[in-house]
């Protein structure tokens, strides 16, 4: 079984590989608290389909994908909107708060660690 962090050690392997570019080929996005085939408590409902289809017929590789709440799912806490959204951005950055409303993606930006 993979894990999430297997992931990224492939990823990284591959962008060392590639002298740091391998962005211009692959994007790893981490869904956190998401379980590898959903459900888990995190935002589970994605559209990647769409951005990969933008990057390979009109070349705009994705700065980030949103992420929305399943409101089916059980194990989502009682305190969040159940139209809480966040941005998934491509590793290594992560979701950094910036200001407004935090249940809102566009609250956030892609930050580097």
């Amino acid at each position: 079984m993979f894990s999430v962090n297997d992931t990224i050690r492939w990823y990284e392997t591959l962008d060392r590989n590639l002298g740091g570019k391998a962005s211009s080929l692959v994007r790893l996005f981490t869904a956190p608290g998401v379980t590898h085939c959903g459900g888990g408590m995190g935002l589970e409902k994605v559209d990647a389909l769409s951005a990969l289809v933008e990057w390979v017929e009109n070349d705009k590789a994705p700065a980030s994908l949103t992420a929305s709440v399943n409101a089916a799912n059980k194990e989502l806490p009682s305190s969040w909107s159940p139209e809480r959204t966040r941005p998934l951005c491509p590793w290594p950055t992560y979701a950094k708060y910036l200001s407004g409303d935090p249940e809102k993606s566009t609250s956030f930006e892609c930050a580097t660690p």
